[in-house]
């Protein structure tokens, strides 16, 4: 048990940022998905199903939730550290009374099927809280590496360090360095289905043309520094 807006200050958050104050909605009637005929003389009570025979009935419930936006976000991911594996309440349903009842509208206050007794109580005076939403945020989730995606990841790297590598080969590395490039090209190929797209765009080259790409464009960060250098060197001269 803990409260993620106490534990803010040490994350550089200010909980008196108006940002993260809870945000309040109406519990529309049919929101909790129980309506009867009877309860259209309650305006102030609304049902949630409790079991196959009973109903939990709220009075005067209203909703609170965490705000969702970038702020609160940010909160998460700054706790997901030592918070990992933990469940967050996301909203809870606040209301002055609640209590079971039949289908019929029958009060049932005794019983396994009854409600907790005084259900459990809010900060605010008079107000109780028996229905929270739990939730288990992503970014605290723990789950296992995917060994397949971290292969799919590596092989990428590969094949794209083999389309890139602007080292000169000389003799044997360069039919070596060809033959990677070509499967480089497939596998790109085949990862984005270029294939497919050859009957509705033609031929697609780009993965062809990139080594050659990436070879001038250093060329031309090679260039662009020499020409520099050369023009510092014009304005120190004439100095």
């Amino acid at each position: 048990m803990g409260n993620i807006f106490e534990d803010m200050r040490p994350t550089g958050c200010d909980p008196e940022d108006p940002t993260y104050c809870p945000t309040v909605f109406h519990v529309p009637r049919r929101g909790l998905g129980i309506s009867m005929g009877w309860t259209r003389k309650e305006d102030d009570l609304i049902l949630a199903r409790h079991s196959e025979h009973t109903y939990l009935a709220l009075r005067q419930p209203k909703g609170i939730s965490l705000p969702a936006n970038e702020h609160v976000s940010l909160l998460l991911k700054a706790l997901s550290t030592r918070l990992a594996g933990k469940y967050l309440v996301t909203a809870i349903i606040r209301c002055s009374d609640f209590y079971m009842v039949d289908k019929d509208g029958n009060r049932r206050d005794g019983g396994d099927d009854s409600a907790p007794a005084n259900g459990n109580h809010s900060t605010e005076t008079g107000m109780l809280t028996p229905l929270p939403t739990i939730a288990s945020p992503q970014v605290w989730r723990i789950e296992p590496p995917c060994m397949q995606r971290m292969e799919q990841f590596r092989s990428i790297r590969e094949h794209f360090d083999a389309l890139v590598d602007m080292h000169r080969p000389t003799g044997d590395e360069e039919f070596d360095k060809s033959a990677k490039k070509h499967i480089a090209i497939k596998f790109f190929s085949d990862l984005f289905g270029l294939e497919y797209l050859k009957n509705y765009i033609g031929k697609i080259t780009f993965f062809a043309r990139f080594p050659s790409m990436m070879e001038t464009s250093a060329v031309d960060i090679l260039s662009a520094g020499a020409v520099e250098g050369w023009s510092v060197t014009l304005c120190s001269s004439k100095n």
